[in-house]
């Protein structure tokens, strides 16, 4: 019996074997055909792919192996997999299960369009229509679907040495990639992968799971180190723009698959040793040249850690070594660069009620700009704002600059501190949206300075309120400024109102004198971007007291001044140019300088200057004096004709006087700034002769002698200078003329000998022109250095007898004292005068006056 039923086990047994041996076999010849036949082919059916070539290189009790594979599409090669390992046992075969496969040197072409993406040749597109093409990416319902076109379970899908080749533009990135995939979990609908890609020397690590119980992606980013300078191929589309750094991030996201949506995340990320620089090859005048900051260390950190919230951080790290990262901005002619020590941004809200919050912090330090010949700068530069958004978006902020200057040419700026601050208001309204932007600018105790000018203003205080879209009236802020400096002297304050208007700005202010009580000037207008006016407005005023004008001008104690003055002008600026108008009355005025024994009395003038810019006035302006008394000099209604050409130079039309009680007519002359020389010639007709001599200090007596004539007249090296100049009675007309004291003459008698014929004669000649009845008068004049010569010459004869008798003894005439006794019938007189210019002008004084016209209203350069 036993033998009987161990010779059947036997051979149960051996037809197991048979069997076994037969399935075996079968297996190793059909699984290459089944892999060949079916597996690939149904992957790339799957794929929208044609299976091109597969071949199946060895099949062994543990392990098979194929390669190379190629998926095309079209006859074209898009997919290329070197060589696929598959790891098995025989008891998993029979399990329907395979541990592992290992595929290399995966070749992969991603090609990215402007309407789509292509992957290995499949396109996915964003509108895609019901009736897809096979080139498109099937429809996924189930992981599950990923594998029921084998008939076996993976535990392990891995790659090695995969290259993903990346076109965009024409430019190519190669992403060398190592995955590995937990495929176990497939029949329970649940996967793993972990993912390292290596693009240019940067390394990006990713791991990721998904079940289908709980439909959630879950990605974690290892790790991420990016070198930015390696990508500057990529950087071919957008001219100028260099980048530079390193970047490195760590995080985390929870992503939900149908329908596809954001659960959660969370992101580390930091830039450092990082550089910036956008310089566009082809820009315009006023376009952006240059944006550039270096040595800028950053870091990021995002977080949602729900649906509802969400969370973003911002930060410039600081270094050790705590130096600024420079930051460079250059447009048109302007350059505009800085130190940033701090930037920082935070930002909350909830992310399914569209709420969200945010904060944001930034400082700068050494801020500078310049334009061309000007520039302007702060010290320190703080920025502070929040934005929150609901229902609508509410931005405030606050800027603040600290030690804030400038300067153009001559004008110097300087404020403390300078803030602005401003809510801005994003609110829905139907169809549109509407933006609206409150703000206040303000400025405190800034200072400006105009050295040319030789003009300042100390204690600047502004506030401006400031609206868009613009309103037409809004609240009004306010300027004052606590003191105004002219020349070193303290001329007043200003008190007003700015208001938006608009598109432009208004503003009412008013100048009240410190200097000159009583005196407010009124400064008003409309400043905007195609055009500024102003108008200015100085009410008639008189002084309580007369003003010395070295309060007002440097070097010019002594001399006073009053009268009722009144002044008006205009002045519009737009983009092409300044214009502007001006006039001045002044009546009733006087100017005195007791030193230079200078008055004039009854000044009546109104310079009306039609271009105020360029500083020229009205062809024919009148200035009219009653009384002129310089030195000895005295005049009566003084008449001058004048045009103002510019702020250097003036042409007197006409001049004209009573002098020495007839008229004197000075030839059109120019004065131009500095004042070297000045060349005239003074027109005399009909001047009493003796007043004349009499003013020019040379002697004193009466008569009613009349000369004219022309006196030419030069004023150079700081001299004055007559050259020939001539006067002469009317032809045919007789007088009388009394001359006494005439200066040194009787000194001059009296040094003589006596009894010598010198002496007589002069004797003789001084008392007839006591009494003196002339038929013919000459005067010529002309100077030598700095003295006036004068020869006065005179034809006629003694008016009276002379106290002189014949000495038959000496053979001459001798005076006779107390009895006149001889009458001459003709005695002609010769007199030649000298008399300082200094004593006559105070001619000194004048070349002080020309010193101070140059000093203070000459123009540089």
């Amino acid at each position: 019996m036993f033998n009987r039923l161990s010779h059947k086990s036997v051979i149960c047994v051996f037809i197991t074997l048979i069997l076994l041996s037969a399935g075996l076999l079968s297996l190793f010849y059909y699984l290459p055909y089944y892999i060949e036949s079916r597996i690939i082919p149904g992957l790339a059916q799957k794929a929208g792919l044609e299976s091109y070539a597969a071949q199946v290189k060895h099949i062994g009790i543990s392990g098979a192996q194929a390669g190379p594979i190629f998926f095309g599409l079209n006859g074209k090669n898009h997919l290329e997999i070197k060589k696929i390992n598959i790891d098995y046992t025989l008891g998993g075969l029979f399990k329907k299960k395979i541990k592992a496969i290992t595929i290399s040197g995966l070749r992969v072409t991603c090609r990215i369009e402007p309407d789509c993406i292509i992957i290995a040749g499949i396109k996915a597109s964003e509108n895609q229509s019901s009736q897809r093409p096979s080139s498109t990416f099937p429809d996924t319902d189930t992981m599950a679907d990923l594998m029921s076109i084998a008939p076996f379970t993976l535990e392990r899908l891995s790659a090695n040495d995969a290259m993903v080749d990346l076109y965009w533009k024409g430019l190519q990135l190669k992403v060398p990639i190592e995955a590995k995939l937990n495929t176990s979990g497939l029949d329970n609908g649940s996967l793993s992968v972990q993912l390292r890609m290596k693009p240019r020397d940067s390394d990006i690590g990713l791991t990721a799971k998904l079940s289908k119980k709980d439909p959630v992606l879950r990605v974690k980013l290892e790790h991420l180190n990016l070198y930015l300078e390696h990508y500057a191929d990529l950087l071919k589309y957008f001219p100028g723009l260099s980048i530079k750094g390193i970047v490195e991030a760590a995080g985390q996201a929870a992503f939900q698959i149908q329908p596809f949506d954001v659960m959660r995340f969370a992101v580390d990320a930091s830039l450092s040793q990082s550089y910036c620089s956008f310089q566009p090859q082809k820009s315009r005048e006023n376009s952006l040249k240059l944006i550039e900051a270096a040595n800028m260390t950053w870091r990021i950190s995002a977080q949602m850690p729900s649906k509802k919230n969400l969370s973003l951080t911002v930060n410039m790290l600081k270094d050790t070594d705590q130096h600024p990262k420079q930051v460079k901005i250059q447009t048109g002619g302007t350059t505009v660069h800085c130190g940033l020590t701090e930037l920082m941004a935070e930002a909350k809200g909830q992310f399914r009620q569209n709420k969200l919050t945010a904060r944001y912090h930034v400082t700068a330090d050494n801020l500078a700009m310049a334009l061309a010949e000007s520039k302007a700068g702060a010290a320190r530069m703080r920025l502070n704002g929040r934005l929150t958004h609901d229902d609508q978006t509410l931005i405030d902020n606050k800027l603040e600059l600290e030690d804030a200057s400038g300067k153009a040419a001559a004008l110097q700026f300087k404020a403390p501190l300078t803030t602005v601050t401003s809510t801005v208001v994003f609110a829905p309204d139907n169809t549109q949206h509407n933006l609206r932007i409150n703000g206040q600018a303000t400025i405190d105790e800034a200072s400006i300075k105009d050295s040319s000018a030789k003009i300042a203003a100390r204690g600047i205080r502004i506030k401006i309120p400031v609206t868009w879209p613009p309103e037409k009236r809004t609240s009004a802020g306010n300027l004052d400024i606590k003191d105004i400096i002219y020349n070193r002297q303290s001329m007043g304050i200003v008190k007003g109102w700015l208001r938006q208007d608009g598109k432009h700005l208004a503003f009412n202010m008013t100048h009240s004198s410190k200097l000159l009580p009583g005196l407010n000037v009124t400064i008003k207008g409309k400043a905007g971007k195609q055009q500024t006016h102003v108008d200015v407005h100085a009410p008639a005023w008189r002084p309580e007291k007369d003003i010395n004008l070295g309060d007002l001008i440097h070097d010019a104690d002594g001399y006073e001044i009053n009268g009722t003055f009144e002044t008006r002008g205009q002045i519009q600026i737009s983009s092409a140019k300044m214009q502007g108008w001006a006039w001045m009355d002044l009546k009733d005025g006087y100017l005195l300088n007791q030193e230079q024994a200078l008055s004039l009395t009854g000044i009546q003038t109104r310079i009306r200057l039609q271009d105020l810019i360029a500083v020229e006035s009205d062809p024919k302006q009148d200035l009219k004096i009653e009384k002129l008394h310089l030195g000895n000099i005295n005049a009566d209604d003084v008449h001058v004709n004048f045009k103002v050409q510019s702020a250097r130079d003036v042409r007197i039309n006409a001049a004209q006087m009573q002098w020495c009680q007839g008229k004197v007519n000075i030839a059109p002359t120019r004065l131009e700034l500095p004042l070297k020389k000045i060349s005239t010639v003074i027109n005399c007709k009909k001047l009493n002769l003796v007043m004349m001599l009499e003013q020019l200090g040379v002697a004193q007596g009466s008569g009613d002698a009349v000369v004219s004539g022309r006196i030419p007249v030069q004023w150079y090296d700081k001299k004055i200078r007559i050259h020939k100049g001539f006067l002469t009675s009317p032809p045919g007309l007789t007088g009388i003329i009394e001359l006494r004291k005439l200066g040194g003459a009787n000194q001059f008698v009296n040094s003589l000998a006596p009894d010598t014929p010198q002496r007589t004669q002069l004797d003789i000649a001084m008392e007839s022109i006591k009494n003196y009845k002339y038929t013919k008068i000459d005067l010529r004049l002309s100077s030598q250095d700095e003295m006036l010569l004068m020869q006065l010459q005179m034809k006629g004869r003694p008016n009276q007898l002379l106290p002189f008798a014949y000495d038959q003894a000496k053979g001459q005439l001798k005076r006779i004292e107390g009895k006149a006794q001889a009458d001459f019938k003709g005695v002609d007189i010769d007199l030649n005068f000298s008399n300082p210019f200094d004593q006559i002008l105070r001619y000194k004084d004048l070349f002080d006056l020309e010193n101070l016209i140059n000093k203070n209203f000459q123009k540089e350069d």
